[in-house]
C-alpha cells in the first residue's frame, strides 16, 4: 500500500450530497487505498490552499502525488485521467474547444450543487443569486 504522502489528496465539501457521492465513485474507480479524501472544512485545508472562509467551498481541490495544487475542472480531469478507460475521453475534453465547455459545466454544477440534490438547502437570498448564475 502506498504511503499517504505519495497519494493524491481530494478535498471536497462534506455538506454536499453530490460531493460525497463523487468521493464514493472516485474511491471505487481509483481504489480507496490510492487516494486520500478530506473535507474542505478542515482548518488546515484552507491554509494549505490559501483560501478565505468565503471562497473555501467554491470548488473541490486536489493535491496531486507530486504536490501540485489543482481545483475544480482541472482536478476532476486529473483524477479521471488516472482511470485507464477514461484517458481517451479526458484527452478529448482537454482539447481547446471542449475545455471551455467542461469549465462552464463544472462551474454551473458547483454553484448549484445544493439545489441539485432534490430541494435547495441554501438560504433564500443566496439561492436566488445562485440560480440566476
Amino acid at each position: 500500500m502506498k504511503n499517504a504522502r505519495n497519494k493524491p489528496w481530494v478535498f471536497y465539501d462534506r455538506n454536499c450530497k453530490i460531493c460525497r457521492r463523487a468521493v464514493w465513485l472516485t474511491g471505487c474507480l481509483l481504489g480507496r487505498a490510492n487516494v486520500n479524501f478530506v473535507p474542505l472544512q478542515k482548518d488546515w485545508v484552507r491554509k494549505l490552499f490559501g483560501l478565505t472562509q468565503e471562497n473555501l467551498l467554491e470548488e473541490m481541490k486536489l493535491l496531486t502525488a507530486d504536490r501540485s495544487k489543482l481545483g475544480g475542472t482541472d482536478a476532476v480531469l486529473h483524477l479521471a485521467g488516472r482511470v485507464f478507460w477514461l484517458k481517451p475521453i479526458v484527452t478529448i475534453l482537454k482539447l481547446r474547444w471542449f475545455r471551455g465547455w467542461v469549465y462552464k459545466i463544472y462551474s454551473w454544477v458547483a454553484r448549484r450543487r445544493y439545489c441539485l440534490e432534490g430541494g435547495c438547502a441554501l438560504p433564500d437570498a443566496r439561492k436566488e443569486r445562485v440560480l440566476r448564475g
